[in-house]
């Protein structure tokens, strides 16, 4: 007897010698192995070979409606048994009750050493007799404390898991889980390695990593097109090389925070940067600056674009009215407002407004207004001069819309007397512009002088000159085209309509939770305004001014304008600026209405609690106390990032419950009646037609 023990105890030593060398292989695998499909094959053929159990394979629990257990991998003779057999871990059904269902379950190991003797087992009883299964150890894999799966080990021969091995091979699961973790956690960092190093190198914005002191430790290789420069070159310089700062005051890069600056090129052009800088650290704790730079000249110019527009459009308008109501052979005055205002955008120091006509059977060009810029002084000449002397200009004027010559001395010799004459006057650059009548024929021209050479003028110069000859025309032909002029007052008038309709746009394109909003409030607005008997043009003035009442938004960082959560008290000051900001954008444009000072007061409170000043009563325009309930209204029933929208009896509950508070009484009365016994509903009115169906 006690020769068979030892026998005995020598086949378990072994057993557990090969299972402790199965786990320093597993062990050694997983450390190089990247793929987890790959790991668990090799691990499950290493306990096959060096134990020489039947059939070892991993299974993984699903959360389908069966809760089946998925084969992941599988090794032994008897590895066709995987593949036809049916497991679930659900305890609501027979193939859940066996060991790897309950392993699952409860989390814990599960040996049957008699498989074939085990009621639990008779789901797959004839299966275990095929492949010769006559006991099994199933191996819970956790996860976060979670098990997602089980090893599951088959022996040929009974009583086959000693307490030495199972002990061994439960440390190889508890091996085999981590190893999948650590595989899972590798996979998912190099997913995110990847991702950060793709957007550091596709990204449009410069991305620039600095020490404190501001010098250039990485950067991405965008910076090659937008400072021409090679990223490699760039290091170990200092980034004020670059960007035109100040750092007067700041101790700190990061203290710069987002700015706006000049962007510098090697190559000595330069480009309007938006730039941000913040303080981040590495793995070894080390401090650095990460600044990213975007080129910001495109937005750029479509803004300054927009504001040459608006003051285009202004101009026009207010040459249009004086023009209208002149009469020049009476009146120096407007003229030289006119010529003053014309210099503003060509920024040339002398204008002439001349015209082709017949006398004494010769051509002859007359001077009829000369306009100096350095007294700003109109003197009514009618100087002449034969028009077979400057046959280059007149055939130039006949053929052309417009002439620029950016620098007289480089004239052709077709043009030499022109050229000589301009000289003799000190004039070194001149821009032409024909004046065209209706049929059209050229009646004269208007010359802009300069005495030293100027830019070529951009193409919405050129427009606006053109526009001005046109008006300057029609004054002239004042007798013969009287409706015309009026016809152009209404388009210009209409354009500025246009104009502040695309500013709307552009606010509530920069910030999505305004979509629509504008002309919602318009709307409810203009409606508030006709109940309440109000002239056409005080109902214009009020749906001009609704449709950009938040114009001053463009200029609120748009991380707190569209950011979730609460806003706190400092950027709610900042929010508060649109009014005036908005004040600022429009007041210069001269409207025949308050648009401007509307828009300012919005956000007025008939209590004197609002802001920007704090006005209360009649203080405050009849059209911003409309604006006001309806922008209160609207906005209460839409949606925003700092909080949902709310019901409109609770935006109408608002306003009633603050009627000659926040609100004017009135106002209030004719909105809710509006709304309860008129049936306005937002969803129900189209805000889309609102300049067609809703203009005074």
């Amino acid at each position: 007897m006690a020769k068979k023990r030892e026998t005995f105890d020598l086949q378990a030593f072994k057993q557990a010698e090969r299972a402790v060398f199965a786990l320093s292989k597993i062990s050694k695998i997983s450390m190089t192995e990247k793929s987890e499909f790959i790991f668990l094959q090799k691990a499950c053929e290493i306990i096959c070979k060096l134990r020489g159990y039947q059939i070892a394979w991993v299974g993984y629990a699903q959360n389908d409606k069966f809760k089946s257990v998925l084969p992941i991998a599988q090794a032994g003779a008897g590895a066709k048994y995987v593949s036809n057999v049916k497991i679930s871990w659900s305890k609501k059904n027979k193939w859940g009750r066996g060991p790897t269902g309950l392993s699952i379950r409860t989390g814990k190991i599960q040996v049957n050493q008699y498989a074939r003797e085990n009621p639990a087992y008779k789901p797959w009883l004839k299966l275990a007799i095929k492949y010769n299964i006559r006991a099994s150890c199933v191996l819970p894999i956790k996860i976060n404390k979670i098990v997602i799966g089980t090893i599951q080990i088959y022996a040929a021969e009974e009583d086959a898991f000693k307490s030495r091995e199972v002990k061994l091979l439960n440390q190889l699961a508890k091996n085999v889980s981590f190893s999948i973790q650590t595989i899972r956690l590798k996979s998912k960092l190099t997913q995110t390695e990847e991702y950060i190093k793709t957007i550091y190198n596709t990204s449009k914005d410069a991305m620039i990593l600095l020490d404190k002191k501001g010098t250039v430790v990485s950067c991405n290789p965008i910076v090659s097109k937008l400072f021409q420069i090679l990223p490699s070159k760039m290091l170990g310089t200092n980034i004020t090389e670059y960007l035109n700062i100040d750092l007067k005051g700041k101790k700190k890069f990061p203290e710069l925070g987002d700015i706006y600056c000049i962007a510098k090129t090697t190559n000595k052009t330069s480009f309007f940067a938006e730039v941000s800088f913040s303080m981040t650290k590495s793995t070894n704790h080390h401090q650095f600056i990460v600044c990213i730079v975007h080129d910001f000249t495109k937005r750029y110019e479509l803004e300054r674009e927009l504001r040459l527009r608006l003051k285009i459009q202004s101009t026009l308008n207010e040459i249009g009215n004086i023009f209208a109501f002149l009469n020049y052979e009476e009146n120096e005055i407007p003229l030289n407002k006119i010529f003053t205002l014309l210099s503003g955008f060509v920024h040339y120091e002398k204008a002439k407004l001349c015209l082709f006509q017949e006398h004494n059977a010769q051509n002859k060009i007359f001077t009829i207004f000369s306009w100096k810029k350095q007294n700003i002084k109109l003197k009514i000449e009618l100087s002449s001069f034969s028009k077979n002397k400057f046959y280059w200009l007149l055939e130039n004027v006949i053929r052309s819309s417009i002439i620029h010559i950016p620098d007289v001395d480089k004239l052709n010799k077709k043009a030499s007397a022109e050229k000589k004459h301009w000289v003799k006057n000190k004039v070194k650059s001149i821009i032409i512009v024909p004046l065209i009548s209706n049929n059209q024929e050229r009646i004269g021209f208007i010359s802009f002088e300069s005495a030293s050479p100027q830019r070529a003028v951009s193409k919405a110069e050129e427009k606006f000159l053109i526009t001005v000859a046109e008006i300057a025309t029609l004054f002239l032909e004042r007798n013969k085209a009287q409706d015309i002029i009026v016809k152009e007052a209404q388009e210009i008038e209409y354009s500025l309509i246009r104009t502040l309709d695309v500013l709307g746009a552009v606010v509530e394109k920069r910030d999505p939770y305004l979509s629509g909003h504008q002309k919602r409030t318009a709307l409810l607005a203009i409606k508030i305004a006709k109940e309440m008997g109000l002239p056409p043009e005080k109902i214009k003035s009020i749906l001009l001014a609704a449709m950009v009442h938040d114009v001053g938004k463009l200029y609120i960082p748009a991380e707190i304008l569209n950011r979730p959560g609460k806003i706190d008290l400092d950027e709610m000051k900042i929010i508060k600026k649109h009014p005036d900001i908005g004040y600022e954008f429009i007041k210069d444009i001269p409207f025949p209405w308050p648009i401007a000072e509307i828009i300012r007061q919005h956000h007025e409170r008939f209590d004197g609690s609002g802001y920007p000043r704090g006005l209360k009563g009649e203080q405050i325009l009849l059209e911003a106390r409309i604006l006001t309930v309806a922008d209160v209204v609207e906005a209460m029933c839409s949606h925003r990032p700092y909080r949902p929208s709310i019901k409109l009896k609770n935006a109408l509950k608002e306003i009633s419950t603050n009627k000659g508070k926040f609100y004017d009484p009135k106002v209030v009365s004719v909105c809710l009646a509006l709304f309860k016994k008129k049936g306005f509903n937002f969803k129900k009115s189209d805000s889309s037609s609102i300049w067609v169906a809703d203009q005074p």
